[in-house]
């Protein structure tokens, strides 16, 4: 009977040992965070539950400095639209993206809409995003669009995209040196493009995701060159050779471009890397034997948004997920759609002016750019402080 009555004491001083530890704030009138402390995994796990019914409250992608070129801290992607008189009530890092060792640091790799406006159309097509109706989606947006001029049909493939670098170790496909098409670069576009084309100027500055505008050839731009700051100029480049059609086009030129699965309007849009859940399913993982790294997700249901963060790569701490482990967490927080995005050391969470999770790293990454949730609203105080990671462990 003893032995029977410690048995099960030891029993219940390892299950408070490996319990669950859930802790919730609420951060904002419609918006949760929620802490999960998973120690026998373990998992450090971050969630960021916004009403989706919540007009009030904003999603957005932000770029690292409002550029398509630099990198930044979620933290200083929130102050700075704090300054604009919005409130920020959390936020998570964003896209994948050309990190430091590479000459176009802090290219996404996605299509980028920030605030209704296309920066880049990225090579990855993969997204989440949120068009003019308000509904958030989870797909494939491929940009496409035309350059016509006497009679000449050209397609568009490309905006605000190129991917060489001299010091890089390796090219980002695709290999825009080959195949019969073009791509149009904005005074957005920071770097000097190594494709010939032409300048050209036009009636009214590019704005929006998709549309139609009309201008002339102004003059030839060479390789290695850049695009002036002036907003009416675009520079079009071929490629294909120097017999690309792109470089004998004069006089007038008409331009149409959209995203080929949204026909409306794009307000935000940032690239994912694998779907997780379609419909409430499980989907088969791309790379089934992935390694456990730090995670960001998005994931949502008929009434809800969710921003999930899970560290990794520290012992004792967070082990990370692959990517089935990803898509059981969301089914489980109730999504039925849900993506990864960029995860490792960007891994970001923060809500309400602090960083919650502990990045691998050891601190913030600055990133490309971040998806923030913001409101012209005063902010409730909370109720509490919230529970922030232990600091950072001391080298021996």
């Amino acid at each position: 009977m003893k032995r029977f009555f410690y048995g099960i004491l030891l029993l219940f001083c390892m299950l408070a040992v490996c319990a669950e530890k859930t802790e919730s704030w609420k951060i904002a009138d419609g918006a949760v965070y929620t802490s999960i402390s998973r120690p026998d995994e373990p998992y450090e796990i971050r969630v960021i539950r916004v009403l989706r019914e919540k007009k009030d409250i904003v999603v957005d992608m932000v770029m690292a400095n409002d550029s398509v070129r630099g990198l930044e801290w979620v933290r200083t992607a929130a102050e700075r639209m704090e300054k604009t008189g919005r409130k920020v009530i959390a936020g998570v890092n964003g896209d994948f993206y050309f990190m430091s060792n590479h000459e176009k640091a802090g290219l996404p790799l996605g299509p980028s809409v920030s605030g209704g406006k296309l920066y880049t159309s990225g090579t990855m097509r993969g997204a989440f995003y949120i068009a003019g109706d308000g509904i958030p989606r989870i797909g494939t947006l491929t940009f496409e669009g035309f350059v016509e001029s006497q009679g000449k049909k050209i397609p568009l493939n490309f905006f605000n995209w190129e991917g060489s670098s001299r010091n890089a170790r390796k090219i980002v496909l695709p290999d825009q040196t080959k195949g019969d098409h073009a791509t149009l670069f904005t005074h957005d576009w920071k770097w000097a493009i190594p494709y010939s084309g032409v300048r050209v100027r036009l009636d009214r500055p590019v704005s929006g995701t998709g549309g139609s505008w009309t201008g002339h050839v102004s003059g030839v731009f060479r390789a290695d060159e850049t695009v002036s700051g002036d907003p009416h100029e675009i520079v079009l480049v071929g490629t294909g050779g120097k017999q690309s059609p792109i470089n004998a086009l004069e006089g007038r030129v008409t331009i149409s471009f959209g995203f080929r699965e949204c026909k409306q309007p794009v307000r935000t849009s940032l690239g994912s890397w694998e779907v997780l859940l379609r419909d409430g399913k499980i989907l088969p993982p791309d790379h089934p034997n992935a390694a456990r790294h730090p995670r960001t997700m998005i994931g949502f249901n008929e009434k809800e948004l969710f921003f999930v963060t899970v560290d990794g790569r520290r012992k004792g701490w967070s082990k990370g997920m692959r990517s089935v482990d990803q898509a059981r967490l969301l089914k489980e927080l109730g999504c039925t759609e849900g993506c990864n995005i960029d995860g490792g050391g960007s891994t970001t969470a923060w809500v309400r002016g602090n960083c919650v999770n502990r990045p691998s790293d050891g601190h913030m990454r600055r990133n490309a750019n971040a998806v923030l949730i913001s409101t012209d609203r005063e902010l409730p105080p909370l109720d509490r402080p919230l529970a922030l990671p232990p600091p950072r462990e001391k080298k021996k």
